[in-house]
């Protein structure tokens, strides 16, 4: 995955609660293990630059756990 693609989906996950695939959500819920062993090598080229970009531009309460990442796409799909 380059650096685009994972912007993309990263804004996706942030704008419409759409969940990213294994590698990004891996990431996004500080999964190291999963995130090395999901990701590509693009993937893996470009994990420190991803970081960065969760650490710096998403709101903190859209990752950093699993429980975390599984709230924030679900109060997309609980709204009335």
């Amino acid at each position: 995955m380059n650096l685009t693609e994972a912007k993309d989906s990263l804004d996706r996950y942030i704008n419409h609660g759409i969940a990213p695939g294994s590698f990004l959500r891996a990431v996004l819920e500080n999964n190291l293990y999963n995130a090395i062993n999901f990701g590509d090598a693009d993937s893996l080229e470009n994990l420190n630059s991803i970081c960065l970009y969760i650490y710096n531009y998403l709101p903190g309460n859209s990752w950093g756990s699993k429980e975390t990442v599984r709230a924030w796409v679900a109060k997309f799909y609980n709204k009335k």
